[in-house]
C-alpha cells in the first residue's frame, strides 16, 4: 500500500515536507475549501513547492460546500456544473486526479423523502451534470459512503455501487473509509468482489475520533487491510483522513505520523 496524508491546504508546504522525510508518498487537498478560502495565486504557489518536494497531490476531497444542494427540490444543476468547472480551473495546477464526492449535507434529503427518488436523482445527476464535468477536466470520481449521522443516502459500499452500476461511466468508482465502514458496522466479509468498484481509501481511527492510526487505540484495522488486499483494489492508495494534521509543534507532528506510518506499514 501508498499511504499519505488529507486536509493539507495552502501554507502547509513545511509541514507537507516533514509529512515526505517521514515516508508518506502523497498528499490530498480539500476542493471546496481551495475554491472558497485561498487565492489561485496561492495556490498555484503550491503546487509548485509540492512539485518541488517531490510529493504530489492525487486526490481532493470535500468536493462540495454545505451551500450547494446536490438532490432535492433546492438542488441546481446549472449552479453545480458552474461550481465545478469554477473549482476544477481554479485548482488545476494541483494536478490531482481523484475527486471525492463525500458531502453528506449537500446529498442529504428530508426525512421521509422517497429514497428510491433520491438514488434516481443522484444517479441522473451525476451522468448529467457531474461527470461531463469531470471528463472534460479529466478527473474520477469516487464516491464516498458515509456514516448514518451524516447523511441519510448512501452510506455503505453497496449503497454506492448500486449507483456506480446505475451511472455507468468508467471514471466513476467508490471510496473506502475505515470510519464510516467502523461507524456502520458494515461485514466487510460480505465485500469480497468490491475492491473491483473502489479507487481511492480514507482511514482514521474510529475509536479515538478521526485520530491517526495508532497501536492500542481500540481499533483493529488488520480486518480492513485484508479486506483490501483480498478484494482486488487496484490503486493501493491509503490516505489518512484525520481530524487534526495541524498539531501544536513539529515534535508532536512527527512524532505522530512517524509512529503511524510505522503501524499501518505492518498491517
Amino acid at each position: 500500500m501508498k499511504f499519505g496524508i488529507a486536509g493539507f491546504l495552502p501554507g502547509s508546504e513545511q509541514r507537507i515536507g516533514m509529512a515526505k522525510k517521514l515516508g508518506y508518498e502523497f498528499i490530498e487537498s480539500s476542493l471546496s475549501a481551495l475554491y472558497d478560502d485561498f487565492s489561485k495565486e496561492s495556490i498555484d504557489a503550491m503546487a509548485e513547492q509540492i512539485k518541488s518536494i517531490g510529493m504530489p497531490c492525487i486526490a481532493a476531497n470535500g468536493m462540495f460546500p454545505k451551500r450547494i444542494a446536490l438532490l432535492g427540490e433546492s438542488a441546481d444543476k446549472c449552479e453545480i456544473s458552474e461550481y465545478l468547472c469554477s473549482a476544477f480551473e481554479k485548482t488545476q495546477a494541483l494536478g490531482f486526479d481523484v475527486c471525492v464526492l463525500g458531502s453528506g449535507r449537500s446529498r442529504k434529503v428530508p426525512d421521509g423523502y422517497p429514497i428510491d427518488r433520491a438514488y434516481g436523482e443522484f444517479a441522473e445527476l451525476l451522468a448529467e451534470t457531474i461527470m461531463p464535468v469531470a471528463e472534460r477536466f479529466c478527473k474520477n470520481i469516487v464516491i464516498e459512503p458515509l456514516s448514518y449521522y451524516i447523511t441519510n443516502v448512501i452510506n455503505t459500499l453497496p449503497d454506492a455501487v448500486r449507483v456506480i452500476k446505475a451511472v455507468a461511466n468508467p471514471r466513476l468508482s467508490v471510496l473506502a473509509d475505515f470510519f464510516h465502514i467502523s461507524y456502520n458496522h458494515e461485514k466487510l466479509d460480505e465485500y469480497s468482489d468490491m475492491g473491483k468498484y473502489i479507487n481511492h481509501v480514507h482511514i482514521a481511527s474510529f475509536s479515538n475520533r478521526f485520530a491517526f492510526p495508532r497501536p492500542f487505540d481500540g481499533d483493529d484495522y488488520r480486518e480492513f487491510f485484508a479486506f483490501l488486499r483480498n478484494s482486488g483494489y487496484a490503486a493501493q492508495n491509503v490516505s489518512v483522513e484525520a481530524q487534526d494534521i495541524t498539531f501544536s509543534n513539529d515534535a508532536e507532528f512527527t512524532n505522530t505520523l512517524s509512529s503511524s506510518l510505522g503501524y499501518m506499514k505492518t498491517m
